[in-house]
């Protein structure tokens, strides 16, 4: 068995999947009606670096998850881009924001 030919055979996957998950392929395809809207209103928040309206939005979130409105892997999602926010890391939060509603596109 040559090491070498397997070990670049490795890496190559390693490159494809980190470019796939660059791309946006795969990564929040189903997502809720509830939780576009909430990708939506995070995206302009985002956009305007409001962090003050973050907290409301954490709260209405974790609502929407217990009355069952919005699905626990979403509210998880969503949670991590406000948590981008609450960092001032407004361009990730966008771009992440972003990337919900667009994985939602289907050609």
């Amino acid at each position: 068995m040559n090491f070498k030919s397997t070990h670049i055979s490795g890496l190559a996957w390693l490159a494809i999947a980190g470019t796939l998950t660059l791309c946006g392929c795969g990564g929040y395809d189903g997502l809720s009606t509830t939780g576009y809207e909430y990708s939506k209103a995070l995206y302009a928040l985002s956009n305007k670096q409001k962090s003050e309206r973050i907290e409301l939005i954490e709260q209405q979130i974790d609502e929407d998850t217990k009355s069952g409105k919005l699905p626990a892997r979403e509210a998880s999602w969503l949670l991590d881009i406000c948590e981008k926010c609450q960092a001032q890391q407004w361009k990730a939060a966008q771009a992440e924001a972003r990337r919900m509603m667009e994985d939602q596109v289907k050609y």
